[in-house]
């Protein structure tokens, strides 16, 4: 599992892998420094292996979140380009949808194989590499509205 550690204005202060297996109380920066941060597992992991809460802050409400793939909006830019050109002569239709498809299949594999992570309301920490229970809650405005700053 990969947690960032973000300090109270969300700036991302370290990233560590921790074994799920057998979990470390306190962690710090590689380089050695600024505090280290200490993790509280109890109760933070169910016994099917599910993250229930934060071990940063303790928090209960943790959030569903994908990340959206970066190339998708240069996929749509160069697919309505395409379409663009195609319509205005200058490429033929064949040229113009084969492009299209191809840029379609680039975009929809980058979006298959983006894994969702958690990220944790209170303190906005993230956690990756998990198993993430079928059914976990999305970002929820009520909710985020609670923990606001």
């Amino acid at each position: 599992m990969q947690i960032d550690i973000r300090d109270n204005e969300g700036q991302l202060r370290f990233t560590v892998h921790v074994d799920p297996a057998n979990p470390p109380t306190v962690v710090k920066a590689d380089d050695g420094r600024g505090t280290p941060v200490s993790l509280n597992w109890d109760r933070a992991v169910d016994d099917t292996g599910y993250l229930r809460l934060c071990p940063v802050c303790g928090c209960h409400e943790l959030y569903l979140r994908k990340r959206f793939a970066r190339v998708t909006p240069f996929v749509i830019v160069l697919a309505l380009a395409a379409l663009f050109l195609w319509k205005y002569g200058v490429y033929t239709w064949v040229a113009a949808l084969v492009s299209a498809v191809v840029l379609l299949f680039v975009d929809v594999l980058l979006t298959v194989y983006n894994k969702p992570f958690l990220v944790c309301y209170l303190c906005g920490a993230v956690f990756r590499n998990l198993p993430i229970r079928r059914g976990h809650p999305k970002w929820d405005a009520a909710v985020a509205e609670r923990f606001a700053k």
